[in-house]
């Protein structure tokens, strides 16, 4: 797959409440090894930790399936809708090849859908295959019955298992089924479809997936709502498309660049993604705007297909340290997300060194999908999304945006989380929302697949810049996962360009 590394690993426990509907996933850097997370009383939301972990190259959470359960690592993905497990018996997991695997013949729940086959090809002709099951999935304390997953018995990569969050008509396996956000839903563990996210920032060990809920100590000033973009076609709401309006940044003295993108772009908000993916225009004005050198990128000639690379002193540079990056979604009056230089700028230096003994990762690169900006897919990844607290709402098809508060605790007693009530129209403190421009999908039938056209992404409404609308094809490349040695794979990342470019959003479905 083409790469861009998503650096985390396992994940391990968080809690959740007895009578309110609530679930919580936290993400952290605990040891491979995890305690099944259970619910905590007095919260109202069921939580579960995600691993971060820079050489781990994903966001992981620990679920157990079947029955008894069976601890299962699986990639945490709000750019994919399926949930899929790697078979005890599968073909390319030979020795310690892929995370965890799950042995369908030890449950006495799974039922095999044997008429139903899973089968998904990647751009860079990776291969899942296998067929479809059903089986109880404990996650953040709660249980969910019959999901319907994936059990992949041929994997041509060593890969992990996923945990698809997104929207149900993204699905990429065969028929129309409830996914595990439809099911938490529908078996009344939270009362609307609708999860929160805070990956904490890059150096933290901690962050939380809450399911059902909004945690109001993640964040700082007001959340504001971004409608979602739907496929034009069906107007069914496929993935968690929405607006750039503008990347700027504001200097150590306050001043602040003129915008980079000129017309406003669609974009995907990926845990699965590493880094930032935006049109080559916009990146390259970004990197002629600073003042250090970006080496590197496809774009600009460099050796290293995707990538672009600084030097780390710029992390120790007392003027550097106050820059940020400052992006504005759903329109001029939309919500703003700041990501701080420290945050754009990975440190590989204690893995890696391929690169010269002081050379970083710099987290926004043209998107790798195509060769221009005409059939791009754009994506805001994990060095935007670390700095965001983002409420994804599936009910309302709108996602809510607040600056992250870096290395939050939140109350003992739970009372920092607020429940999304039944059916719930509005997500929990949100203070208003972005009006005039919604990013909509033309495409018909994301992923594609045998016979179907690449996806097209186009923006309507209205807009304050010079051109009010701009469309992306292009075919979107998943994650690349590896085994569990972190010490070999740091090195493999960038030696092998293993960096996640995104989730299977634009696998093929056969």
């Amino acid at each position: 797959m083409k790469a861009v590394t998503f650096f985390a690993s396992l994940g391990a426990v968080l809690a959740a409440a007895s009578t309110r509907r609530v679930v919580s996933l936290d993400i952290n850097k605990p040891p491979v090894s995890l305690p099944l997370l259970d619910r905590r009383r007095g919260l109202g939301s069921y939580s579960q930790v995600i691993a971060n972990n820079i050489t781990a190259k994903c966001y992981y959470a620990e679920v157990a399936i079947g029955t008894p359960p069976q601890h299962v690592t699986l990639i945490v993905d709000t750019g994919s809708s399926d949930t899929w497990v790697v078979d005890k018996s599968a073909d390319g997991c030979e020795g310690d090849l892929c995370l965890t695997l799950y042995d369908s013949h030890a449950s006495s729940t799974v039922k095999m859908l044997d008429d139903t086959l899973f089968n998904i090809t990647y751009q860079d002709g990776t291969r899942a295959t296998g067929n479809m099951i059903n089986d109880t999935l404990r996650i953040g304390g709660a249980t969910i019955k019959s999901l319907e997953m994936g059990l992949t018995t041929t994997v041509t990569n060593p890969i992990s298992g996923i945990l698809g969050l997104g929207p149900r008509a993204g699905e990429a396996s065969p028929g129309d089924y409830p996914n595990i956000m439809d099911l938490f839903y529908d078996q009344g563990l939270i009362g609307t479809k609708a999860f929160s996210l805070y990956l904490n920032t890059l150096q933290s060990p901690s962050g939380t997936v809450l399911f059902g809920g909004v945690d109001k100590s993640k964040y700082t000033g007001e959340l504001m709502a971004v409608p979602l973009g739907p496929t034009a076609a069906t107007q069914k709401y496929s993935y968690y498309y929405v607006a750039l309006d503008s990347l700027s940044m504001t200097f150590d003295n306050g001043t602040t660049s003129p915008a980079f993108t000129y017309i406003t772009t669609p974009v995907l908000l990926d845990s699965g993604a590493t880094l930032t993916y935006l049109p080559n225009s916009t990146v390259q004005r970004l990197y002629q705007a600073l003042d250090f050198p970006v080496e590197g990128s496809a774009s600009r000639g460099g050796a290293d297909d995707d990538l672009a690379w600084v030097d780390c002193g710029i992390l120790d540079d007392a003027e550097h340290k106050a820059w940020t990056f400052d992006f504005r979604l759903g329109g001029p009056d939309g919500p703003l997300i700041r990501v701080p230089l420290h945050q754009m700028v990975i440190d590989l230096r204690p893995y890696v060194s391929e690169h010269g003994a002081n050379m970083c990762l710099f987290g926004i690169v043209p998107s790798p999908s195509a060769n221009n900006d005409d059939s791009d897919i754009y994506v805001l990844g994990d060095t935007f999304l670390r700095s965001a607290y983002v409420v994804f709402d599936l009910t309302n098809n709108q996602v809510a945006l607040a600056q992250a508060k870096p290395n939050a605790t939140a109350a003992a007693d739970g009372s920092d989380i607020v429940e999304f009530g039944q059916d719930a129209t509005a997500i929990p403190g949100v203070s208003g929302a972005a009006s005039g421009i919604t990013a909509t999908q033309t495409a018909t039938g994301l992923p594609g697949g045998a016979g179907r056209p690449l996806p097209t992404v186009t923006v309507t409404g209205s807009s304050t810049d010079d051109a009010a609308a701009t469309s992306a094809t292009g075919n979107h490349a998943p994650r690349s996962t590896s085994g569990p040695d972190w010490s070999v794979l740091g090195i493999a990342i960038l030696t092998g360009l293993g960096i996640l470019a995104g989730s299977t959003l634009l696998s093929l479905r056969i």
